[in-house]
């Protein structure tokens, strides 16, 4: 079985930390997830709250059922827990007004042997390092990567603000569109999850760099972190990472 470990942080800028991570390790899979909450309103840490309720979904639906037993099913109950995680949050909406406007960004995994499965909404990342080169697994859903994707030219200038926007969210709407991919891994890979609290404060060189020097996957976490605050620390950050 892989091993697997998270850990999250406020960061230097924030009063509330509003990213989750999931863990759960079933008989012969291991389903991980990272979310990082959106929107706001007063008198509660509604963000957190909206991060927590996902992962908390996803929880539920891989240990109410047995493992899955092959990748195409891993990546359809991925996609149908993210789905189940929206109509959550949509439901709270329609029944309290002041968590109108909140939601989270996913991203889920799925491990059964060595095929890796992925399931994203948002802009939390998914990667691979192997040999050390490190490969972004999920697409960004951020309007600078749909513009990047239809090959438009994107002012210097523009590139932070355009990356800022996200365009699908958990929990917005009544059926969100989950992007799903897979590939086989190999002994000696690294999985790494992480939001956008990490990935914009540490560029992939310094992510592979950080997560080839530390094997053990919460050693690993535990420096990512510590790099990202040491680097500003603007956002909350969180990270789960697996070794193969």
């Amino acid at each position: 079985m892989p091993r697997a470990a998270g850990r999250t942080d406020v960061g230097r800028c924030r009063a509330v930390n509003e990213d989750t991570f999931g863990i759960v390790a079933t008989a012969g899979a291991l389903a991980v997830g990272v979310y990082d909450g959106t929107g706001s309103f007063e008198g509660e840490t509604a963000r957190e709250a909206a991060s927590f309720e996902a992962a908390r979904v996803v929880r539920e639906a891989f240990t109410a059922a047995p493992p899955p037993g092959s990748s195409e099913e891993a990546g359809r109950r991925l996609a149908d827990a993210l789905r189940a995680a929206n109509r959550s949050l949509f439901d709270r909406a329609a029944a309290r007004p002041e968590w109108r406007g909140l939601g989270t960004s996913a991203t889920v995994a799925s491990i059964v042997g060595h095929q890796l499965t992925v399931a994203h909404v948002g802009d939390t990342r998914a990667y691979v390092l192997r040999a050390g080169a490190l490969s972004q697994v999920s697409a960004d859903h951020t309007l600078l990567a749909a513009l990047l994707a239809e090959r438009r030219e994107v002012p210097a200038e523009e590139m932070q603000r355009y990356q800022n926007i996200v365009l699908r969210t958990i929990g917005l709407i009544e059926e969100v569109e989950v992007d799903k991919s897979s590939l086989e891994l190999r002994d000696g890979d690294a999985v790494l999850l992480c939001t956008d609290g990490l990935w914009r404060q540490l560029d992939d060189a310094r992510l592979a760099a950080i997560v080839s020097m530390h094997p053990d996957p919460d050693a690993a976490c535990a420096a990512l972190l510590d790099a990202a605050n040491a680097a500003g620390g603007h956002d909350n950050a969180t990270a789960v990472v697996v070794a193969v």
